[in-house]
């Protein structure tokens, strides 16, 4: 499959992203370390978290937009199954604990984004002409993204702060029970939603790309 000019490197896209995601991450860790909600331990591993899914949803998303589905079903698939697998295998073996499935979900999405990004890398060195146009894109798309900052951090306190409120209220037992019985309650949501995104999101490129 063709790759799509409309992207800059991955590298240089990886890294505006990675910088921006971390910033406010790792705000938020340090705020949950000071409070007391996390070890240090936790924290770090919970940042790694942040990391590889950050290099995985760039990936995946890049693929999807260039309409390389296969990859992108093999991706998720992977990603579905073995987060899962491995964590069991791993309380199984070195006990239960939040440290312990953190610890898997790492190694898994690590493995999977190094396995897979050389076979579905999404690049466009032989269509661009010079390193100069890959700045005049990559300013184009820091004009862009800028102004939707706030609304990414909007968005995110919007999600989180109930979670946040029965923790600080009650306690983490509570915010358990609570993310549980929410997650299944809007999962059948989400996947139309997802369906939906999927589907939409690669005619949406195409037709940019044909004007």
């Amino acid at each position: 499959a063709q790759a799509s000019p409309l992207w800059p490197a991955p590298t240089t896209m990886t890294f505006m992203r990675g910088k921006k995601t971390y910033f406010v991450a790792m705000t938020m860790i340090g705020v949950a370390v000071l409070i007391g909600w996390v070890t240090p331990i936790s924290a770090m591993l919970v940042a790694a978290l942040v990391g590889v899914d950050g290099l995985r949803s760039l990936q995946i998303s890049l693929l999807n937009a260039t309409r390389r589905h296969s990859w992108f079903g093999i991706w998720q698939n992977g990603e579905a199954w073995g987060r899962p697998i491995i964590a069991y295998g791993a309380v199984t073996m070195l006990g239960a604990s939040a440290d312990v499935v953190l610890a898997a979900f790492v190694l898994t999405t690590g493995l999977l984004y190094l396995g897979l990004r050389r076979l579905t890398i999404v690049s466009h060195e032989k269509e661009a002409s010079s390193k100069m146009k890959d700045e005049r894109l990559l300013d184009a798309f820091k004009s862009f993204t800028r102004p939707l900052m706030p609304v990414g951090l909007i968005g995110w306190t919007s999600n989180m702060a109930d979670r946040y409120m029965i923790g600080w209220l009650l306690s983490t037992k509570d915010v358990g029970a609570y993310v549980a019985v929410y997650s299944l309650a809007s999962r059948p949501l989400l996947m139309l939603a997802s369906i939906a995104e999927n589907t939409i999101r690669p005619r949406y490129y195409s037709a940019l790309r044909a004007q």
